[in-house]
């Protein structure tokens, strides 16, 4: 397995360059911890179970920094430790790539280490201990993800009078199917390009969407919606009262979702761009 640990600023490799993977690799082919409250159920048998959720993945990592040069393994040491120190203020990215293949990544904090320095100083023992807040797994590409672009949704259909039962009244055009080929429910980012008035984007997969109201975009302007973290900005300013009451930080199931960008100016020409990396809960 190929598995990189990289921050803002450098990365290194945890399987090549005289530092060596080492069994056994935990958390990455479970399950997370399942959170939930439990009690008796008083007068009966039994007892009940509330909702249940995952917990923040945990991940421990073994390796061992070896070289016949002494130098070399206090230097990758250095290196490696300056590496983790980062992540008391950023998050890591771990990446790695399976023997089939597969590319994944999570990001993560450093909770801890342990580096024992022994009387063989050619050899040295790491353990890295982390803590992903998000207990997906994500697909890795470089290019960062899935993209998927919604335009302005043309109202074309409708009915005729006079009309029969049962009326039939139809769509308009500018639907897309936004695919996520992960395994689980994902957040996406969403940036909306202006002009727009009063946008919404809908899913209508599950019914859920999001709405700015009192809302005139130019075509300068940017609206960043991260449905994970819940913010909303406008030229990277904080605009979270501009959300309709009934709106929803929507989410992308797997499969096909029906999506589209609604304006109350048909002949907006803004757009909304659907960022999202496809989640599985274990690889």
């Amino acid at each position: 397995m190929e598995l990189t640990l990289a921050s803002s600023t450098r990365e290194i490799s945890l399987n090549s360059d005289s530092i060596y993977l080492q069994p056994d690799l935990e958390g990455l082919t479970g399950l997370p911890n399942i959170r939930s409250t439990n009690g008796v159920a008083a007068g009966s048998d039994g007892g009940w179970t509330s909702a249940q959720f995952f917990d923040a993945r945990s991940i421990s990592i073994k390796c061992v920094i070896a070289n016949e040069d002494e130098k070399i393994v206090e230097n990758k040491r250095r290196e490696l430790m300056s590496l983790l120190a980062q992540g008391k203020t950023e998050e890591l990215e771990l990446r790695f790539t399976t023997s089939a293949g597969n590319a994944y990544m999570v990001k993560a904090r450093v909770t801890a280490t342990t580096a024992p320095l022994g009387q063989i100083l050619k050899k040295q023992d790491v353990l890295i201990q982390l803590r992903a807040d998000d207990p997906l797994i994500y697909a890795y590409n470089e290019e960062g993800g899935t993209v998927a672009t919604l335009f302005v949704l043309k109202a074309t259909g409708g009915f005729e009078i006079p009309f029969q039962i049962p009326l039939v009244i139809t769509g308009g055009e500018g639907y897309t199917a936004v695919s996520n080929v992960g395994t689980e429910v994902v957040y996406p980012t969403i940036v909306l390009n202006g002009p727009l008035h009063n946008p919404q984007v809908i899913n209508q997969t599950n019914n859920q969407k999001i709405e700015l109201v009192n809302t005139t975009l130019s075509s300068t302007d940017v609206v960043e919606i991260d449905t994970r973290t819940r913010t909303v900005t406008l030229n990277g300013s904080d605009v979270y009262d501009y959300l309709s009451e009934d709106s929803s930080f929507l989410q992308l199931e797997p499969g096909d979702n029906t999506m589209a960008l609604i304006s109350d100016t048909a002949s907006d020409t803004g757009s909304a761009q659907i960022k999202f990396k496809q989640g599985f809960i274990t690889i």
